[in-house]
């Protein structure tokens, strides 16, 4: 008995989300918009000759592959287009003489790239041919040429069919193959080749549709009804992935396309973002892997129906595991048979029926599949972000607290170059991965809003909603957590541009601070700066000073007078004795404030000045006389750090104009903030220049 049955569930136990609406609320217009036509639910007559008969036998002369796929496909190769759908199949095919086309040694190759499992279902009784293992491509086209159904016997001059079995030479019982289900891995040349020769013409028009999705990675889910032809309906999900796989050394495609030869599928290593580790793993290799997976269901009913499915696994290096026939051969041999196109999870002889059920059953699993391997790449390149992030921050964190002496120029830059090299680099994967990622997200949201009707029906069919519901609730859960997973590479992918933006103003910063014309640009500031100081002159101070006494007489007239306008404020009379005795309050605190704010500037002019005195390391003041008539000061500083919290970094500025050199010194600890000396004005007789006024700037 199939397990069909097993799997029905009440439909109250669906799922409430928009994505999957109960059927009875949907409206007529839109439930015979996604009805299947009730030839599907009948075991209708079909041309069985044709089925046994391989689509190529009806044309006899090959002169080229280019001839051969052509015809298969129905294309005319000489139309351009169609160039687009025919060219990328010629292109794996590459110049291979069709001229041996019938003989099946021409498409021998030892590689075992395929399984099949051919059954029959007839009155609730399950009948299997016997299982081959794992094929060849070779292998593979001897048993795709055997004949598939029975010559059904007549009556009265009408067809019917026989289901009993037939015994061949051997002895053993051969059944009809009405449900067939073909396993592919890296599906290349000779696959191809093995399946352009034996497919029959109800498959030749959907395989050359499959055949160009996979091998261009497309993204695609779709329930399809045939319009003309053979009266067949199809099921087929593309869903490219990538993987991240440790090696022993980058692994590359070996199907080689002749337009470029370029490999087929992508090799990126990632190496450089994992941290240094022992020796073991330093010869190992990260790599990240593309693949696809194919799945194509095409039939006349839900008995009698074709599963093409194919896979990549050319990445994985070992032989025998994850999805590689040579798994399953191994399995049969220890007496368990697999499905391998459920990645082991059914049973073969407890198969999954009927093709609604069974295609929503392995969607779901390759699904669950796709997203573990998004999420192991999402963990990787979050580790390497986070993890450089990290750097960055601690090299910050240690430059604010230590700027002279934490880190030195050449390994800052070094720092830098580092981190920006690995964000780059991360940046340009993710969004490599995630153009791939966010079409998946897009085509499953359409899928979950519009295909999934055709396996809502409540139409007593076989595959019914009831039985589909757990299904569909698992691949919206997929879904919904590969979007998250999309959003999360997002934010990484942010995270590298803005870090790659700060390695750029850092490097700009460190670069104007070293280069020449910033230098200059100082320099000239500087000057600027000692030229203004020195044009002060005696009647300037004076004007200084009558402003300042100014303001005070007024400050507290202007105050007085606020105050006894503010209507509801004062609670005592206004009149002229009050409005007095307001004015000399008033003036008694300015006098105050002013008085204590120069107590305090004078005492800390001696605070520094003491220390200037007393520290060592003082900077000397030495006069030289300039060969011009305008007089120099140079403030010599010694090579030892300024005592008492004042800092060591000092710069100077040359004016070649003037024939001045000034030395300043920039910073002061958090003890002695900025602070500038008065400006004195001597007459120096020792320098010869009785007018030059002589400037000394701590800053």
């Amino acid at each position: 008995m199939s397990t069909d049955s097993q799997m029905v569930v009440s439909p109250d136990a669906a799922v409430s989300e928009d994505a999957l609406v109960v059927p009875g609320q949907i409206s007529q217009a839109l439930r015979s918009g996604f009805d299947w036509p009730q030839r599907f639910s009948r075991r209708g007559p079909i041309a069985k000759d044709f089925e046994n008969k391989p689509w190529l036998n009806c044309q006899e002369d090959f002169n080229s592959p280019r001839d051969a796929i052509s015809f298969f496909l129905g294309f005319d190769d000489d139309d351009v287009r169609y160039h687009g759908r025919v060219r990328p199949i010629l292109d794996i095919c590459q110049n291979m003489d069709l001229h041996d086309l019938p003989s099946i040694e021409a498409l021998d190759s030892e590689k075992r790239v395929a399984w099949l499992i051919d059954g029959q279902r007839h009155e609730d009784q399950i009948n299997f041919r016997r299982c081959l293992g794992a094929l060849t491509a070779r292998q593979l086209t001897e048993a795709l040429l055997q004949p598939r159904y029975r010559v059904p016997l007549t009556a009265n001059s009408e067809e019917v069919d026989n289901p009993q079995a037939i015994t061949n030479s051997g002895g053993v019982q051969i059944f009809d193959a009405e449900r067939r289900l073909l396993y592919l891995t890296n599906l290349d040349c000779w696959s191809i080749l093995a399946l352009v020769k034996t497919a029959p013409v109800s498959q030749a028009r959907l395989l050359g549709d499959f055949f160009h999705k996979h091998l261009c990675s497309r993204t695609s889910i779709g329930v399809a009804f045939a319009s003309q032809g053979p009266q067949i309906f199809s099921l087929e999900f593309h869903l490219p992935f990538r993987v991240w796989r440790i090696t022993k050394g980058l692994l590359k495609d070996e199907r080689i396309k002749r337009s470029d030869s370029e490999a087929l599928r992508s090799s990126r290593n990632v190496t450089y973002l994992m941290p240094p580790g022992d020796n073991d793993e330093e010869s190992q290799v990260h790599g990240i892997y593309s693949g696809h997976i194919a799945c194509l269901v095409s039939g006349y009913d839900y008995w009698r129906w074709t599963a093409h499915f194919a896979i990549d696994t050319w990445f994985d290096e070992d032989e025998g595991i994850n999805d590689q026939v040579t798994r399953y051969d191994n399995d049969r041999e220890d007496g368990f048979e697999w499905d391998p196109c459920s990645g082991g999870q059914d049973d073969a002889k407890r198969p999954y029926w009927y093709p609604r059920v069974w295609f929503l059953r392995i969607f779901g699993i390759r699904l669950d599949q796709i997203k573990d391997e998004w999420e192991s790449i999402c963990h990787h390149l979050g580790q390497s972000i986070e993890r450089e992030d990290r750097k960055h921050k601690n090299f910050l964190h240690e430059s604010r607290l230590s700027p002279e002496s934490a880190v030195t120029q050449q390994h800052s830059k070094h720092l830098i170059d580092s981190l920006e090299k690995t964000m780059m680099g991360s940046r340009d994967i993710l969004q490599d991965l995630l153009s791939d990622l966010h079409e998946l997200v897009k085509v499953g949201a359409s899928f979950m809003s519009t295909e999934v009707n055709f396996f809502l029906n409540n139409d007593g069919q076989p595959g019914q909603a009831a039985e589909c519901y757990p299904y569909l609730t698992e691949i919206r859960g997929r879904f919904n957590e590969l979007g998250q997973l999309s959003f999360r590479l997002g934010k990484y992918q942010e995270r590298c541009s803005f870090l790659i933006q700060h390695c750029e103003s850092s490097r700009r910063s460190a670069l104007q601070n070293l280069s020449p014309v910033s230098e200059e640009r100082f320099a000239e500031t500087s000057e600027l700066r000692n030229d203004q100081l020195l044009a002060v002159r005696p009647r300037d101070e004076d004007e200084v000073r009558v402003l300042a006494f100014s303001t005070l007489l007024t400050q507290a007239f202007s105050q007085t007078t606020a105050l006894f306008s503010a209507d509801g404020v004062i609670a005592f009379t206004r009149n002229w004795q009050s409005f007095l005795l307001s004015l000399l309050v008033a003036y008694g605190i300015n006098i105050t404030i002013v008085a204590a704010l120069i107590v305090w500037l004078q005492r800390a002019g001696r605070r520094v000045q003491n220390a200037l005195d007393t520290g060592p390391g003082l900077p000397v003041v030495q006069p030289t006389q300039n060969s011009s008539d305008s007089s120099a000061v140079a403030l010599r500083p010694n090579d030892e750090a300024v005592a008492q919290g004042f800092a060591t970094d000092t710069s100077s500025t040359n004016s070649n104009g003037g024939g001045l050199t000034f030395h300043f010194r920039r910073r002061l600890s958090d003890r002695f903030w900025l602070t500038y000396r008065q400006p004195e004005r001597v007459d120096d007789v020792e320098l010869g220049n009785r007018n030059t006024p002589i400037l000394e700037e701590l800053a």
